[in-house]
């Protein structure tokens, strides 16, 4: 059976999607995608939004992430916690 290039493309394009990594000509994905291919909680990924560590755009009220942005934050060692610790939700103490 021969493919031809476009076909096989669409192939290896379904297949990134639903296997949630990036293809060779993907744009953008969600943020549980990146949480995935990261290997990372989706919560970690909003404290990597949150504090700038990742690039993300909203379109139709949905943030997506660039996936050449995801490639290239795992080019790099990460030592320590990715995210920030929230700050603690218990309230003062009374003295």
């Amino acid at each position: 059976m021969d493919l031809s290039p476009a076909a096989l493309n669409a192939i290896a394009d379904a297949v990134a999607d639903r296997l949630g990594r990036p293809s060779a000509d993907s744009g953008l994905t969600t943020k549980r995608a990146a949480a995935q291919y990261l290997g990372l909680s989706v919560r970690t990924v909003e404290g990597l939004l949150a504090r700038g560590a990742l690039p993300s755009r909203v379109i139709g009220g949905r943030r997506l992430l660039p996936w050449p942005a995801l490639r290239e934050f795992t080019r790099h060692d990460h030592p320590g916690p990715v995210a920030p610790r929230p700050a603690s939700r218990r309230a003062p103490e009374a003295k």
